[in-house]
């Protein structure tokens, strides 16, 4: 990533389009902070649900937290969100601008290319120009608040990431059980290294 912002002053949402295949749970959505001509005003991420690039509905509402240093900026979810198969956008306000761009990222000949295929690790797919629903994999949005982006411009890239968790997913808390003379702790569930199963109180 670049380590001077761009010379951009409105206030701007900037988003990664990405493809889930397989159910995954969102963990943190993450965003760089150049050392140079970067903004230190908090910054705010959501992560919408979208068909074709150009609507999209929020989910799950949106966290704001303040600027940590320089490099990669992680803002973990307070609730991991699972994700089913299906597109989506992480996207990040930046209410001075003083984002982080890569131009012609996405495009060909450019770093993120992939021969036209897009980007795919596990169960995540960054889509490339080509494929991307009406060729929106990285947008933005100009506004006073944190919208919806769904503008384009020469399959830029602007600094976001995602972490997800592919593991299973845990079970309720610890809950408690009456063995017939007194309460007792109790897990429900046990992991047993393929799936949950239920499990004997513990004392």
């Amino acid at each position: 990533m670049p380590n001077t912002s761009a010379f951009d002053n409105p206030p701007i949402t900037v988003g990664l389009q990405f493809t889930v295949t397989t159910q995954v749970r969102l963990m943190a959505i993450l965003w760089w902070q150049a050392t140079t001509g970067a903004s230190l005003d908090d910054r705010t991420v959501g992560l919408y649900t979208t068909n074709d690039g150009i609507t999209g509905s929020l989910i799950n509402g949106i966290k704001t937290q303040a600027v940590s240093g320089t490099g990669w900026q992680t803002v973990t979810l307070d609730t991991p969100i699972t994700l089913a198969p299906g597109k989506y956008i992480a996207a990040v306000f930046h209410p001075t601008g003083q984002y982080s761009v890569i131009g012609d990222y996405y495009i060909a000949g450019g770093a993120g290319y992939g021969g036209g295929a897009g980007i795919t690790t596990n169960e995540i797919t960054v889509p490339s120009v080509l494929n991307a629903p009406n060729g929106r994999q990285n947008v933005f949005a100009y506004s006073n608040y944190f919208s919806f982006p769904h503008e384009m411009y020469s399959g830029g890239m602007y600094g976001i990431d995602i972490l997800v968790d592919n593991g299973p997913v845990p079970p309720a808390p610890d809950m408690h059980v009456y063995d017939g003379n007194a309460w007792r702790g109790g897990h429900l569930h046990v992991y047993n290294g393929t799936a949950w199963v239920s499990g004997a109180p513990s004392p």
